[in-house]
This record gives structure tokens, C-alpha cells and sequence, in this order.
């Protein structure tokens, strides 16, 4: 996933069946200060230097309203 602050609780996509297969929860920060520049500047990670993105699956999610509806 590509995703920035403010994406959370977005849809999550299978790009193979453009079905909806989980919420995106939370990521790695989006952006890191450059004192030379004086600004934010975007992360770009290598490989698996950073954390990357969650994502609650979307099964997970209509269990849990199947059973607070049940209840």
C-alpha cells in the first residue's frame, strides 16, 4: 500500500478483484524533517526498512458485526 496520514479507515483494495478486502489502520510515518531544506520531505523506504501499513481484514470486521448484532 501507498498511504499518508489521513488515509486511515479507507478502504482496502485486491486488485485482482477490486473487491473490498480490509480497512487501512494505521503506517509507518509519511514524513521526516530536512534540516537543510528546512521542511518535511516524504519517507521513501527501501526494501524493509520501514514498518509499512495495517490492514484489519474485512472478515474480522463482519464477524464482529455479526456478533454485537447476535447480542
Amino acid at each position: 500500500l501507498d498511504a499518508f496520514g489521513g488515509n486511515s479507515g479507507g478502504p482496502v483494495f485486491d486488485k485482482e478483484t477490486n473487491k473490498v478486502v480490509g480497512l487501512l489502520i494505521r503506517g509507518h510515518d509519511d514524513l521526516e524533517w530536512d534540516p537543510e531544506r528546512r521542511c518535511n520531505k516524504v519517507v521513501h523506504c527501501k526494501n524493509d526498512e520501514c514498518d509499512g501499513e495495517s490492514v484489519l481484514k474485512i472478515g474480522r470486521i463482519i464477524d464482529d458485526i455479526k456478533k454485537a448484532r447476535d447480542n
